[in-house]
């Protein structure tokens, strides 16, 4: 629950930075920004579940080599969806700003936004691989600290940025992708540290074998379904939104995080219920 609540922090502490930049404009862009960050990443969660609920019955039947294999094969899934927004961030964030309909200042200070902030994309996602597999192996505390070490480097690097550097809007969005990727390498530290029995049972060919590789996707495609309904209500709250005028959609983006923040904080007893049931149906322990 702690590293969930950290996540709507990271939307929250931008807002309050771009709230001192003295115009209620850049809390509008920044919303703008931050729903369609949003969108991507919560339809990307679904590697960070499925990642968690199979890697928690290989741990629970003791099966390292495909506990190691889930970790490979989560992580170049991640890659694979991370480079190709990267590679497309042109027209998928074009399109998505013009889904917004924001006002033009508004529009412009949003694309300064995301155009920066898109760099953080390929850390996100491996971190939620990652996650996922941490949480699988019944390790909550690692993605806890590293999410609180996030936080902390998104707020002085967004500040510092901003304001210090007189970066603006953009400042905050390259606070992000630094934390993230500071982030991304302190879980991959740790990772070798306190993993590295499992470092040598890595293989690419065969982690990324056909029919494991199908049954991880088949299980993804129902969270992705469900996730993709969800996200379509929040992101047309902001459209919505931006369609009364600029302070309206402002006003609502603080309401948003407020929301988000009990969302995150819900979804916390769901991790723990994947981590825990899937260990159990490993050890094929009925009594728990």
């Amino acid at each position: 629950m702690i590293s969930n609540i950290i996540i709507p922090m990271l939307g929250m502490v931008d807002t309050a930075i771009a709230g001192h930049l003295g115009n209620d404009l850049n809390i509008a862009a920044l919303s703008i920004g931050t729903t369609i960050f949003n969108f991507i990443y919560w339809n990307c969660s679904f590697i960070r579940m499925g990642t968690s609920g199979i890697t928690a019955q290989a741990y629970g039947a003791g099966r390292k080599k495909e506990c190691a294999d889930m970790l490979l094969r989560s992580v170049v899934l991640a890659f694979v969806i991370a480079f190709l927004i990267v590679v497309f961030q042109r027209p998928i964030g074009h399109f998505a700003l013009y889904v917004m309909q924001g006002s033009e200042q508004v529009q412009a200070m949003a694309a300064e936004y995301l155009f920066a902030r898109i760099w953080a994309v390929p850390a996100s996602i491996t971190l939620f691989a990652l996650q996922g597999w941490f949480i699988g192996m019944q390790d909550a505390k690692t993605p806890m600290m590293i999410a609180i070490l996030s936080v902390f480097t998104n707020a002085v690097c967004s500040i510092y940025f901003a304001f210090n550097l007189n970066m603006g809007i953009a400042g905050i969005a390259w606070g992000t992708v630094v934390a993230q990727y500071l982030g991304l390498t302190v879980t991959c530290i740790l990772l070798f540290t306190k993993y590295r029995e499992y470092i040598p049972l890595l293989d690419v060919k065969e982690s990324l074998r056909l029919m494991p590789l199908i049954r991880f996707l088949q299980i993804n495609r129902d969270i992705f379904i469900r996730s993709a309904f969800v996200v379509l209500v929040y992101t047309f709250f902001t459209a919505a939104s931006a369609r009364f005028g600029d302070t309206i959609l402002a006003t609502n983006a603080l309401l948003m995080q407020l929301f988000t923040l009990f969302s995150f904080m819900s979804d916390g007893f769901a991790y723990a219920g994947e981590s825990l049931v899937g260990r159990f149906v490993g050890e094929r322990n009925v009594g728990c």
